[in-house]
């Protein structure tokens, strides 16, 4: 089988310090016993490399490869840290970074991002803040959290992590528009607080019967505190709700959330805050 990155990377030193110990060997006319073994017929040594084994190492997650990528190469290569985030940053999300600076100020808005270019500062009166920039797929914002705030979240604020943010619009002669972040939430701490219901939409024109043997299946594989709603409608345009039993409640943590589209469709499962 082909070699992983983690693999190669972690091979790296070793073939790095081989080939410079083979080189050395070469300038001070010097030959190890295997190139004696591999000398020819013709009593020539053919320079052949000695195989180093790959270290048993795990692969990177997606993250930290995409991490090792930026560093190499100053950009993003396989993917963008973004992308598999963005589904749940628009679920959670009431605005979007293009939308932000048409708000007007006093405006309270929760929008998602990956965090960049970080700096702590100093005010001249030694309160210590942060100023920031927030991307998403719609473009970048500048935001800064005061020292309020900043305690409690000193260690998020890390270049490429992605989070939620709760923030107000605040205007000033002074600074013009300004992204105040009050609050920072991690992807899995939005599932778990943020999500107080799912919705599954069942089409009786569009899905088979059996349909719900295989929603019964999919829901016992992460039981938790979520409850779950099933809104069916039929070709005549009549709709129904129900509540399922507690049995069928979820962690929205791990919920399985791709397995259901497939199964129900684009806009087959919805998530809501109430």
């Amino acid at each position: 089988p082909f070699a992983h990155r983690a693999q190669l990377m972690a091979a790296l030193s070793g073939a790095l310090a081989s080939a410079a110990g083979t080189q050395e060997d070469r300038k001070r006319g010097q030959r190890s016993i295997f190139d004696l073994m591999d000398e020819d017929s013709s009593g020539t040594s053919e320079n052949k490399a000695e195989e180093i084994p790959l270290p048993n190492v795990p692969r990177w997650s997606n993250t930290e490869l995409l991490k090792y990528e930026k560093e190499a190469l100053d950009f993003y290569f396989s993917s963008h840290p973004l992308a598999e985030h963005d589904s749940t940053l628009k679920r959670y999300a009431s605005t979007t970074v293009a939308q932000i600076m048409q708000a007007k100020a006093g405006t309270e808005i929760r929008f998602g991002g990956m965090l960049a270019g970080v700096r702590f500062l100093t005010t001249k009166r030694g309160g210590r803040f942060v100023s920031c920039k927030v991307e998403d797929f719609t473009g970048q914002v500048e935001c800064v959290m005061w020292s309020d705030d900043l305690g409690r979240y000193n260690d998020f604020f890390v270049n490429d992590y992605v989070y939620l943010f709760d923030a107000v619009i605040e205007d000033s002669e002074r600074h013009g528009k300004t992204v105040v972040l009050k609050k920072l939430i991690t992807l899995d701490q939005a599932k778990k607080e943020l999500t107080k219901s799912i919705i599954l939409n069942l089409d009786l024109g569009r899905h088979e019967p059996n349909i719900i043997e295989s929603l019964h299946t999919l829901l016992k594989r992460k039981p938790g505190p979520c409850p779950v709603f099933l809104h069916v409608s039929d070709p005549a345009g009549r709709r129904a709700q129900f509540k399922l039993g507690q049995e069928f409640s979820v962690d929205p943590t791990s919920f399985p959330v791709a397995d259901l589209e497939m199964l129900l469709g684009v806009g087959g499962v919805q998530f809501s805050g109430r």
